[in-house]
């Protein structure tokens, strides 16, 4: 696999040549601070609208039929929050000219520029229905976020913690302002987002170096954006419960990691989360479901770019003050030397295969680099290196860097039903 960036006026393109894959993949980022949590949502319901239609193609099938077209190529469009980054992203992945003895990378790259920069846009304004429909599901996948309690317990305690903050921003908490979303709106921050965003176009695949210049002369203005990608949380203490008509109820418990290192916060905190409550083999699952049967699952997560860590339990109401007793107990007990070097090397070697099997995936390495570009995240190879330095001393010295903000129980009220 050999990778070169290449800068441009606009915009930077990352080519990555490899034989491993019978389709190339083809991603164009558009990177943002997140500056207003509304243009968020605007940007994910643009998502929606700009498979819709183009001025070409006039309809979602007629998209659909050009995929298909050009040999089943698929593409989508996503948005995702990342710290205090928001990244619209547009991918296709598609069969190589030497497989289908046309020029298909010309004409998808052709299709990837219709579907970005000429939608179904007249007189400045997108087609009134097609918004409609584009906002309609959205709003309903969003309305939905209470019929996953595993999901609405984390939203809702992030939200306990602090509302205004990035680690909080949850769309289900503006209902309001989702319905008054206007054509005008989305028109604004589909222009936003082409002429002020960090713009980067990966290209994986056994392609040469011609493809490049298929991506000269786009209609856009970049720009780089270098801030802190971290957004971190103040400290609390908080204990809240609330009543849901679930048939189990939701412990959620989160902490804050304070004044971590660089080695700390992006290696020895997965290997500690891990040991706390990533396996059947967890402090966690071990002390809560095993010894004393008091949950259906434990587990742990580590948030990065927010730094806090969550710990997840499914459970019965009755069983709240032990279940939390235990987790506290959990937490101290690895801050007190209670872990084995077989309990880190499994966590290591975890993580190793995992990081591993990126590079069984074009769009796993596609985001592996845009990782190492926009955050400064390890390749592969130095990730492995650093997470073998790691040692019992280091795992300690972090258990004590940990504080507990909030307890949140979401009471399931049909427990014995």
């Amino acid at each position: 696999m050999n990778y070169t960036k290449i800068n441009k006026q606009n915009y930077q393109i990352h080519l990555i040549k490899t034989k491993k894959f019978k389709k190339n993949v083809i991603n164009i980022s558009f990177k943002q601070p997140i500056t207003n949590k509304i243009d968020v949502i605007k940007k994910d319901i643009l998502c929606n609208l700009l498979i819709l239609g183009t001025n070409k193609y006039k309809t979602r099938r007629e998209l659909e039929i050009k995929c298909e077209d050009l040999f089943g190529a698929s593409l989508n469009i996503k948005n995702k929050k990342a710290g205090s980054y928001n990244l619209f992203s547009l991918t296709a992945s598609f069969l190589d000219n030497k497989y289908t003895l046309e020029n298909t990378n010309e004409q998808v790259i052709e299709f990837i520029k219709e579907v970005l920069f000429n939608p179904l846009i007249k007189d400045n304004n997108f087609d009134d229905k097609l918004v409609e429909l584009a906002k309609r599901g959205y709003l309903e996948d969003i309305k939905s976020i209470p019929d996953s309690p595993n999901q609405y317990s984390v939203i809702k305690m992030r939200n306990l913690i602090s509302s205004e903050s990035l680690y909080a921003f949850s769309p289900y908490f503006y209902l309001d302002e989702i319905n008054n979303i206007t054509n005008e709106d989305l028109i604004n921050i589909y222009h936003d987002i082409i002429n002020n965003s960090q713009v980067d176009i990966s290209i994986i695949g056994d392609v040469n170096d011609d493809i490049v210049s298929l991506f000269d002369k786009l209609p856009i203005k970049s720009k780089i954006y270098n801030d802190s990608v971290y957004s971190l949380v103040k400290n609390n203490t908080i204990e809240q419960i609330d009543e849901g008509n679930y048939s189990q109820s939701k412990l959620v418990m989160a902490y804050n990691l304070n004044n971590l290192t660089e080695q700390e916060k992006m290696y020895t905190t997965y290997v500690y989360s891990f040991i706390l409550g990533g396996s059947s083999d967890s402090l966690l699952f071990k002390k809560l479901r095993q010894d004393n049967s008091l949950c259906y699952y434990a587990d742990s997560n580590y948030v990065l770019f927010y730094q806090m860590l969550e710990i997840n339990v499914g459970l019965e109401s009755k069983n709240y003050d032990k279940a939390v007793s235990l987790v506290k107990e959990a937490i101290q007990d690895i801050a007190n030397g209670k872990i084995t070097e077989e309990d880190i090397e499994k966590a290591k070697v975890t993580y190793k295969n995992a990081w591993k099997e990126i590079l069984d995936n074009p769009l796993s390495i596609i985001n592996m680099y845009l990782a190492h570009v926009y955050y400064n995240l390890d390749l592969v190879d130095e990730r492995i290196n650093k997470i073998n330095k790691i040692t019992k001393e280091d795992i300690i010295a972090l258990a004590h860097k940990i504080s507990l903000n909030a307890t949140y129980l979401l009471k399931g009220m049909n427990e014995n039903e």
